[in-house]
């Protein structure tokens, strides 16, 4: 357009010296920036759209495809991003869980229900300690849960909000919903080690796990 608009111009600058040539100058600058306007919001939105994209399928590597809950990578993400912070106001606790007999429930019930079993106790989980903590699941039946600035009375109720969900999920279903966990908490002015605490966690789950077999005469993981 500005080609155009200035071609005119010199043409009727030799052929029409009555003729103002700026008018069609100015006409071509005019449609020049009017082009450039359009393809910088066609780019802008090129861009948008590309930036959103994205932000999906970034969001989509940490969301857990059978609970849509938080996945291993979001879980180890946040290991990380906790593992640098130099200062911790209150305890964090670390908690692990798995599901009580999940191969007795998909040898007897199907897959679908082990897997539903699974999207259960984590929707459980979420409700007890979801509202100010983090529940990933971390793989299989396994889960684990990362509260940041707890007190030991928050982490005691949220365990009875759990006990309570799991309680009114076995009114729903036919077979017997259940989980073990353990946990171990990092006091403040403590250097936080993830591998300290997800070892302590895992002997304390092992350890009532076995308990509830001894107690049950049935502990198929």
């Amino acid at each position: 357009v500005l080609i155009l608009g200035s071609a005119i111009g010199i043409y009727q600058l030799y052929k029409m010296p009555g003729v103002n040539v700026g008018y069609f100058l100015q006409i071509g600058i005019l449609g020049f920036e009017i082009v450039m306007a359009v393809d910088s919001i066609q780019n802008f939105n090129t861009y948008e759209e590309e930036l959103r994209e994205k932000k999906y399928y970034e969001k989509l590597a940490y969301i857990d495809a059978l609970t849509d809950g938080q996945n291993r990578n979001a879980y180890m993400d946040r290991i990380f991003k906790l593992s640098k912070r130099k200062e911790r106001k209150g305890k964090t606790y670390y908690a692990l869980f798995d599901v009580n007999n999940l191969k007795a429930i998909n040898d007897t019930y199907g897959h679908a229900t082990g897997d539903d079993a699974i999207r259960r106790i984590y929707k459980c989980l979420v409700k007890a300690y979801g509202r100010k903590g983090d529940c990933y699941r971390i793989g299989g039946d396994e889960f684990a849960v990362i509260l940041e600035d707890w007190q030991e009375a928050d982490f005691e109720a949220a365990g009875e909000i759990l006990e309570y969900e799991i309680e009114l999920n076995n009114r729903e279903v036919d077979y017997q919903l259940g989980i073990a966990g353990g946990h171990a908490v990092c006091e403040p002015d403590a250097e936080l080690s993830f591998e300290t605490l997800m070892k302590q966690a895992d002997q304390m789950l092992y350890k009532n796990k076995h308990r509830m077999k001894l107690k049950s005469g049935i502990w198929n993981s």
